[in-house]
């Protein structure tokens, strides 16, 4: 059942380089089977195993990284219903969230574990816009990677995070919430 989980998760993803850290330290988020793994690398290890028997999943040793064929990613979406879908792409909100460092302090020495989830934080933040995730998680992880992208000189990527974040934390927490301020504060000083 966890390599299910596993292959679940990963149908909401870019495919390629799936950094092991969103099961290994976000997998608290990711449901129940794949909660008794993030401490139990041999039992990571085996669903990892269960789930390439099949070729459903790939596994790179050297980067540490999963992936997935896209065919199969669209088979195990197209056999969910619209609530099952909406509730992963929440757990991979949170899952993603718990791997990044505390949002106020972005710091030089974190840059490669945000350049290593980039292209999931892509794909996810389209997925938070179509499903219309309106949840502070969902504003948070949106907000710490356009404050990444504002770091490396990638305005125009970064100005549609923020105001995305700015829109979902609108919503989530009312036009009064700090967080609020603080996104618009950050839009403004891109």
């Amino acid at each position: 059942r966890a390599a299910a989980d596993l292959i679940r998760v990963c149908a909401f993803l870019e495919p390629g380089a799936i950094p092991k850290e969103i099961f290994t330290k976000g997998g608290a988020h990711l449901g129940e089977q794949l909660s008794m793994l993030v401490d139990d690398e041999l039992g990571f290890e085996e669903a990892v195993k269960d789930a390439g028997r099949f070729s459903l999943l790939d596994r790179n040793s050297e980067t540490e990284t999963l992936e997935i064929p896209r065919l199969v990613q669209e088979v195990i979406k197209d056999g969910m219903g619209n609530d099952i879908k909406r509730k992963w792409v929440e757990r991979v909100v949170l899952a993603i969230n718990e791997v990044l460092p505390a949002l106020e302090s972005l710091e030089y020495k974190d840059w490669p574990i945000y350049e290593r989830l980039l292209p999931q934080v892509r794909m996810v933040a389209q997925l938070i816009e179509y499903w219309q995730i309106i949840e502070a998680n969902a504003a948070r992880l949106l907000e710490q990677f356009a404050l990444y992208l504002k770091e490396r000189a990638q305005y125009v990527e970064a100005e549609s995070l923020y105001r995305r974040a700015f829109k979902v934390y609108e919503q989530a927490l009312g036009r009064e919430h700090l967080s609020v301020a603080t996104t618009l504060n950050n839009l403004a000083g891109l």
